[in-house]
């Protein structure tokens, strides 16, 4: 495309055509009204590029964005004269093309009709003091200069709609990204105005209470909750106000009767004022979190009972100093029992401060392997017997770190342990006869076993 022709002033324009044939007061007006009662901003900006084409009479007009730091610009509205051939407009670098060539001057560019190109005009769009774009319009007759001062004040009008749909839409994208991460949390989200009346749930909020999430708009949060938490909620919004978050348990009631305590993470809002606008509050459905501590406290009595009742000792070590030693955590009745020691002295204990020296070696080396290699130790039926491990079930979870606790049953063939009767509050290493232990040793099998 030739590019010979230079950028001509308004008076060349006065010269080259005869003025505008139409009333450009009324149609500004008439595009302006377009602009204002477009509820969205994509369509000010179609109707922009109509009002446009008509006022320059042109055959085409495109108005492009740069967005910030590109050195591309690409086409957001476009207005054709003739229906059935619309080119599509494309992205354009800033460097090439008669609305880069605008930008880059900070000024109109018109050329001249050519025998390949029709007249073209282009006007750089400012928002906020910044070049965002080009207005950009072309025809067969050349543009003078009562189209350049139309185009210059519709340009104007362009800016602000442009900056209006980018605005929206950059708007539209944050809220759908918001109303993602509401939708995907596992927690209600609740949002009340200063009035106390909910403004939005999120599905979850809403599955809790059985509903639908646009039946709770507008409804105020005492219709929610039982008669206590909502005589308490009054309470709750005046530490709102005073601008205090805080976390509490209410009651909350489902569609059908049903109460749901929950647990809600709250604190306010305010306006551009400053002035207190509503609260935003975290929703967490503690029935599921209660139904499983009761489990748990059911499963720990069970396994209590088990483990008390077990006819062999047993007691639980917790590995610390990186598996070199092991604390007592518990041990069993049977375990008490069968060596003469009661679980108060020796509970918290370390098996290198409990355990003499002869005999902490032989019972710190299973263990320590246990702890190595996370599988299990049959010990051996005679004294000295070399330790076979099972295999390791699990690898990945052979280091738990201090963490860790092993299992170790005192069968017949485990230390004993006869620890003196120490003052409260204090243990004393516990004293082993190695009779003892070669006795036990001979008369049957132990197992170290991963807890």
């Amino acid at each position: 495309m030739p590019q010979s022709a230079t950028r001509q002033s308004r008076d060349d324009f006065a010269a080259a055509c005869p003025p505008i044939q139409i009333d450009l007061h009324q149609r500004l007006l008439a595009i302006g009204h377009q602009l204002n009662s477009s509820l969205e901003p994509d369509q000010a900006l179609n109707a922009m590029v109509q009002g446009a084409r008509e006022l320059l009479q042109a055959s085409n007009v495109v108005i492009y964005h740069r967005p910030k730091d590109s050195q591309t610009l690409e086409p957001v509205a476009a207005a054709f004269s003739s229906p059935g051939n619309r080119p599509q407009p494309t992205m354009l670098p800033l460097e090439e093309g008669l609305p880069g060539r605008a930008i880059r001057e900070a000024g109109p560019v018109a050329l001249p009709p050519s025998d390949a190109d029709p007249a073209r005009l282009a006007i750089p769009l400012e928002i906020h003091g910044e070049l965002h774009g080009a207005l950009y319009a072309c025809r067969p007759t050349p543009f003078g200069q009562a189209d350049l001062m139309a185009a210059e004040t519709l340009a104007i009008y362009v800016a602000a709609a442009l900056h209006a749909a980018r605005t929206h839409a950059h708007l539209r994208e944050r809220e759908r990204a918001l109303g993602q991460l509401s939708d995907a949390l596992q927690e209600g989200v609740w949002r009340v105005d200063a009035q106390g009346n909910t403004v939005y749930v999120n599905p979850r909020l809403a599955a809790m209470l059985g509903y639908q999430p646009h039946e709770l708009r507008g409804r105020p949060v005492t219709d929610l909750m039982d008669a206590q938490s909502a005589i308490e909620n009054s309470d709750t919004k005046r530490r709102r106000r005073a601008g205090q978050s805080d976390r509490y348990r209410c009651t909350l009631l489902h569609r059908d009767g049903t109460p749901v305590l929950v647990e809600i993470a709250s604190g306010p809002l305010y306006n551009s004022k400053g002035a207190y606008d509503g609260a935003l509050a975290a929703v967490t459905d503690l029935t599921e979190r209660l139904a499983w501590i009761d489990r748990l406290r059911t499963s720990d009595a069970r396994f209590r009972s088990l483990y008390d009742e077990m006819p062999g000792g047993s007691l639980i070590y917790r590995a610390v100093d990186d598996g070199a030693d092991f604390v007592i955590v518990d041990v069993n009745r049977a375990a008490q029992e069968m060596d003469g020691y009661r679980a108060e002295d020796i509970v918290g204990g370390r098996v290198s401060d409990l355990m003499p020296a002869d005999v902490q070696e032989q019972l710190l080396e299973p263990l320590r392997r246990v702890w190595r290699t996370g599988g299990s130790l049959l010990l051996g039926e005679r004294a000295g017997a070399q330790l076979a491990p099972e295999p390791d079930p699990a690898p990945a979870q052979r280091r738990g770190g201090d963490r860790l606790q092993r299992r170790h049953r005192l069968h017949q063939s485990s230390a004993r342990c006869r620890p003196p009767r120490p003052p409260a509050g204090r243990h004393r290493p516990c004293s082993a006869r190695g009779s003892d232990l070669r006795k036990r040793s001979a008369g049957g099998r132990g197992r170290v076993a991963r807890r």
